[in-house]
C-alpha cells in the first residue's frame, strides 16, 4: 500500500502582497499526477489547508477542484485531511457529507471523551480488512484535551498539554489495537513537537497552545516531546505546523513542511511531500514501511540578497532569466544612511536586464544602517531601517509603548498583550 504525506497548503496565502494561487495551482495539479503516477493508495493531508479561517472563493475553488480531479484521475486513492490552527473547523466540516462520497474523509474538531474512536480510519482496497488505521488527530486546544490553560503558568500548561496529546494517542493505540489486531498504524497531527532537533523559531507561521497567565508559546519556548506522545505502537506519525520538512524522531516522526514557499527563507529551501510503502514480510505477520522524499518543483524564484549598494546591484544583473512565474526577491541593502536613489536604481536594472522579452522581478527593498540599534527605545539615528512587516507583534507593541511611556512594557502587560494577539489568530 502507497500513502503519501503532505500538510501545510496554506490555500489562498501571499507573500509580500504577491499571490500564490497560481503556484499552490501548479502544485495541485503535479500532486494529481504524482498520486496516479505512483498509484498511491493514501493521501493524508495534515492540517493548515487554507491560509485564513475565511479562504477566498479562489482558495476554496482549488481545494473542491482538486478533490474533485482525484476522484477522476485516481479513483483507487483514499483521502483522509485533518484541520489545522489555520484552519476554520465548522468551514471545514460543513462539506464532510459530500467529500465522503468522493472517498475524502474530513476531521475538523476532536470529539467528546467516549466518542474519540471516530478519530480511527480504517483505510485500503477492502473496508472489511484495513491495510492501514489512521489516527485523524486534527489541531486541539486545550478543551478538546480536558483542561482549560487560564490560570496556568507556562509550565503548567506545557505539562497539561504533554499529558492531553499522551492520554489521547495512547488511547487511540489501544482501541485500533484491540479493533484491528496486528494492522499497521499511522497517526496525524498538526502541533509542535521536537525529537533529535528543536524547531527554529521561524519553522512557522503563527504560534499555538498558550498558558492564558503566562502567555509564552509551547513552540518557541518548549516545544511538546515527540518520544512521549507518539510510543512505538505508532509505524509512522504524520504532522503538520513546522513548515520545513524534516525527521522528528528517527524515521517514525515527521514534518513534511510546505509544498509551496509561503516566506523567503522557505522559497531558499527544498519544498517536499513524502511517500511511503508498507509492504508484508514473507509471514505476512509483520510489515516494513519505505519511505522516501519527493521535492516539489519550483515555479517562481524566490531568494533573499543580502549586502552593500554595489554587492546587490551586481547579484540583482546576475540572476537568471526565464521562470514560470514572476520572480521574488527580497534585497536587503547596508546603508551608510538612508538612500532615497536606491529603489529607483535597483528598478531601473531590472527594467534594462528584463526587459519586454520577460515577467519582471517584484522587489521588496529594506536598507539597514552600518550599526544597528543597541538601545530599542532610545531613538538613535543608529536604528535599522526596517519595514512594518519585519517586525514581530511584540516589537511594535514594545515600540509603541516605549515611545509613550519612555520606558520598556513590563512583563504583565506584555503577557496581556501576547494573550490578546493569540485570541484574536484564533478567532
Amino acid at each position: 500500500m502507497k500513502i503519501l504525506h503532505t500538510a501545510d497548503w496554506h490555500l489562498g496565502a501571499t507573500l509580500h502582497e504577491l499571490s500564490l494561487v497560481p503556484e499552490q495551482e501548479r502544485f495541485l495539479a503535479w500532486l494529481l499526477d504524482l498520486i496516479a503516477a505512483d498509484e498511491v493508495d493514501l493521501l493524508l493531508v495534515a492540517g493548515d489547508i487554507y491560509d485564513q479561517a475565511h479562504p477566498s472563493a479562489e482558495a476554496q475553488r482549488l481545494y473542491y477542484d482538486f478533490f474533485g480531479r482525484l476522484e477522476q484521475r485516481a479513483p483507487r486513492c483514499q483521502a483522509i485531511v485533518i484541520a489545522g490552527n489555520h484552519d476554520s473547523a465548522q468551514r471545514l466540516a460543513a462539506p464532510q457529507t459530500l467529500l465522503r462520497t468522493r472517498r475524502v474523509e474530513v476531521i475538523a474538531a476532536v470529539p467528546p471523551p467516549g466518542q474519540r474512536g471516530a478519530l480511527l480510519i480504517p483505510a485500503g482496497p477492502d473496508p472489511n480488512h484495513p491495510a492501514v488505521i489512521v489516527a485523524a488527530v486534527p489541531y486541539a486546544r486545550d478543551q478538546s484535551l480536558g483542561f482549560f490553560s487560564p490560570g496556568r503558568t507556562q509550565q503548567e500548561t506545557h505539562q497539561a498539554y504533554t499529558q492531553g496529546f499522551r492520554d489521547l494517542y495512547a488511547s487511540l493505540a489501544d482501541e485500533a489495537a484491540e479493533r484491528w489486531p496486528g494492522v499497521p498504524r499511522i497517526a496525524m497531527g498538526h502541533l509542535t513537537v521536537q525529537g533529535q532537533e528543536a524547531p527554529a523559531s521561524d519553522d512557522w507561521l503563527q504560534n499555538i497552545h498558550v498558558a492564558a497567565r503566562f502567555p509564552e508559546t509551547i513552540g518557541n519556548i518548549s516545544a511538546l516531546p515527540a518520544a512521549t506522545l507518539f510510543d512505538e505502537r505508532w509505524d509512522y506519525v504524520a504532522l503538520g505546523h513546522i513548515h520545513r520538512g524534516y525527521p522528528v524522531l528517527g524515521q517514525r516522526v515527521w514534518y513534511s513542511g510546505t509544498p509551496v514557499p509561503v516566506s523567503v527563507k522557505e522559497g531558499m529551501t527544498p519544498r517536499m511531500v513524502r511517500v511511503l510503502e508498507l509492504q508484508a514480510t514473507e509471514s505476512d505477520t509483520t510489515h516494513t514501511l519505505l519511505q522516501r522524499n519527493v521535492e516539489v518543483p519550483r515555479w517562481r524564484d524566490i531568494r533573499r540578497i543580502t549586502g552593500t549598494r554595489e554587492e546587490v546591484m551586481r547579484a540583482l544583473k546576475a540572476l537568471p532569466l526565464g521562470t514560470t512565474l514572476r520572480p521574488l526577491y527580497h534585497l536587503e541593502v547596508r546603508v551608510e544612511d538612508y538612500d532615497p536613489g536606491l529603489p529607483d536604481a535597483l528598478g531601473q536594472i531590472v527594467a534594462d536586464r528584463w526587459g519586454a522579452s520577460a515577467e519582471p522581478p517584484q522587489l521588496k527593498v529594506t536598507q539597514h544602517r552600518e550599526t544597528t540599534l543597541q538601545d530599542i527605545g532610545s531613538g538613535t539615528a543608529a536604528e535599522a531601517l526596517r519595514s512594518l512587516d519585519e517586525y514581530t507583534p511584540d516589537e511594535v507593541f514594545q515600540l509603541m509603548y516605549q515611545a509613550r511611556h519612555k520606558a520598556p512594557a513590563p512583563a504583565e502587560v506584555m503577557e496581556a498583550f501576547r494573550l490578546i494577539v493569540e485570541e484574536e489568530a484564533q478567532s
